[in-house]
């Protein structure tokens, strides 16, 4: 079985590397397709992995995201049993669910979401799948990605909103967010994405003050959890702009921190591995 997974991403240099070695180990480099979207240093790091680079130097809004994925998918999805459309952002896992339903670990053995993605691709009756989101909150470290340890379950009651992944065959486009096509039917997995939407200040001052440009200038879709943080931010200074980053800082001690133990293990063999490599 081969799975191949297709992202675009711009300037996201601070976890471009550790999505790259994640994704590269569970699918391999050659299964792995970067979209880049005027990134002013990031394509180097993208070709330094080895992975598929596409550079994409068009429109971001009006579907501009949605077309360019979706057309990149079509043209390479040959050979391939599912593909994953996903954002930078977000970790493919699988979600441990206990005999409450609640998810209380997260899996990223490869070999075990490998053997999940197969089974799935055997039961493809409908048009597609859904991922779970887990989405991390904002803990005021820098290096969220082996710190997180409280999340939420993103669109827990709105299955329509889940994330979505296809059979390759049955595959024909996706949206803006990835979030389905109006009209197709989706399966319910256990397979989940670990969300970073939040991570340090420089990344929240980067990611919030870029939304005019972006989801700012979409019709039908601009990003009103966006826009709202950009209205907070907008011509202010670095100390106060802090502040409202603070202000997103959850400070409950986290309830979380033993699910994610797993990819906090991961991430840093990986970065180990590579530093023994060099």
């Amino acid at each position: 079985m081969t799975v191949k997974i297709f992202t675009i991403q711009r300037d996201e240099d601070d976890i471009l590397e550790d999505w790259l070695r994640y994704h590269i180990y569970l699918f391999g480099k050659e299964n792995v397709y970067v979209i880049d979207h005027k990134s002013k240093k990031s394509r180097a790091t993208i070709e330094k992995y080895g992975v598929n680079l596409i550079k994409y130097d068009g429109p971001f809004e009006l579907n501009g995201k949605a077309n360019i994925l979706s057309k990149t998918i079509n043209d390479h999805k040959a050979g391939s049993t599912l593909v994953l459309p996903v954002d930078v952002d977000e970790f493919v896992i699988q979600i441990q669910y206990n005999e409450q339903n609640m998810f209380c670990k997260v899996i990223c053995d490869r070999d075990t979401i490998r053997k999940r993605l197969a089974q799935y691709a055997k039961e493809a009756t409908k048009d597609g799948f859904k991922f779970q989101s887990l989405t991390t909150r904002v803990n005021g470290q820098d290096d969220v990605l082996t710190t997180c340890d409280q999340c939420g379950t993103e669109n827990k009651d709105k299955f329509s909103r889940w994330k979505s992944f296809y059979a390759a065959k049955k595959f024909s486009r996706t949206d803006q967010g990835n979030h389905g096509v109006p009209g197709e039917t989706y399966h319910k997995t256990d397979m989940g994405l670990i969300h970073f939407h939040n991570r340090g200040f420089d990344h929240f001052k980067q990611k919030y003050l870029r939304w005019k440009d972006t989801y700012g200038k979409c019709w039908g879709m601009n990003g009103s959890h966006w826009k709202k943080v950009y209205d907070q931010i907008e011509g202010k200074t670095d100390e106060e702009m802090r502040k409202v980053w603070m202000g997103r800082i959850n400070t409950n001690k986290g309830d979380h921190k033993e699910v994610f133990i797993p990819f906090h293990e991961k991430i840093r063999e990986l970065r180990s591995n590579e530093s023994k490599d060099n």
